[in-house]
């Protein structure tokens, strides 16, 4: 009686352990898919040609979604996918696929940044651009995680956009924004891609704009390529009304600024403004200066008469 007994409080014992590595292996089976959301975050590497790199589940999924022409893309060093991306920037007829993968790719902050450009050049050339392409551009530029680089030269996509884009006066109010708020250089960038857009006939910018430029000009806190790119802008412009602190940049210190006041003065400045342009040309060192007065000079003399010029004599009439 006692071994049927204990054989009895064994089989109890057996199936309950039965019940329990069923319910346990059920469990395992139900989070299973949290499991795999897990994984996607576990990195795994890639070897070949002795260039070693960290991707993540997530940019190995992306990698077979590609399409056939770069179906190695994520596998090749950075030198190797620049060259890919550089050669299809002469295609402007690109597959679905290809314009699909560079839509996505482009916002990728892990590829290089010269790849990325190109990859912003091989959209926007295409015949026939995606009209919502702006919207790339727009959310990059307030990326702050972005590079300051990478941002500005967002800013000169988002203006290449503004012709093709399917709400171009968006494009051109963003343009204004960041010409005043921009960081850095990036106002300088807007205020000279915003001068371009309206040379070529795709906007109209009324007298603020100049009078928006002339205050970066005259703030000193102003990036110095800010600077330097609405003294030519102003310059094109044919704005009489920067003069003052054109003449004044004229004999500043810095060497870049003093050319391009010097070189401006040549397209807008008055007959008085030949004596600095004359002292620059005689006084100018090896920075560039004394051609840069000599060239504005050469432009000045198509423009009024120069004091340096002999006055030309009209025979009397008798």
């Amino acid at each position: 009686m006692k071994i049927w007994f204990r054989i009895s409080v064994c089989l109890v014992i057996v199936g309950c352990f039965i019940v329990l590595l069923v319910l346990r292996t059920f469990k395992e089976t139900e989070v299973q898919p949290e499991a795999a959301k897990k994984d996607v975050k576990k990195e795994v590497e890639f070897k070949k040609d002795g260039y070693r790199q960290d991707e993540t589940i997530t940019r190995v999924d992306k990698r077979l979604q590609l399409p056939i022409e770069l179906h190695d893309f994520y596998l090749k060093n950075p030198g190797q996918q620049l060259d890919d991306i550089t050669n299809l920037q002469v295609n402007p007829d690109l597959s679905n696929a290809v314009v699909i993968f560079l839509n996505s790719a482009i916002r990728d902050k892990t590829l290089d940044e010269v790849t990325r450009n190109n990859m912003a050049n091989a959209l926007l050339g295409q015949r026939s651009p995606d009209p919502h392409l702006y919207l790339i551009f727009l959310k990059m530029i307030d990326d702050l995680g972005e590079s300051y680089q990478w941002r500005e030269y967002c800013v000169q996509h988002l203006a290449r956009t503004a012709e093709t884009s399917s709400d171009p006066k968006r494009v051109v109010e963003k343009l204004k924004t960041l010409m005043k708020d921009g960081e850095m250089g990036i106002p300088g960038t807007a205020l000279l891609h915003l001068h371009r857009l309206e040379e070529n006939g795709t906007i109209h910018l009324d007298a603020s704009y100049t009078d928006n430029v002339i205050k970066l000009l005259n703030s000193p806190n102003a990036d110095i390529l800010v600077r330097i790119s609405a003294i030519g802008v102003l310059a094109e412009r044919g704005a009489k009304e920067a003069l003052p602190t054109v003449r004044i940049l004229a004999r500043d210190k810095t060497p870049t600024l003093r050319r391009v006041a010097l070189a401006a003065l040549g397209l807008i400045g008055e007959q008085t403004d030949e004596s600095i342009l004359q002292a620059a040309t005689e006084n100018g060192g090896n920075d560039g200066t004394r051609d840069a007065a000599q060239g504005a000079l050469k432009l000045m003399k198509g423009r009024v008469p120069l004091s340096s010029e002999p006055a030309v004599q009209t025979p009397e009439k008798f």
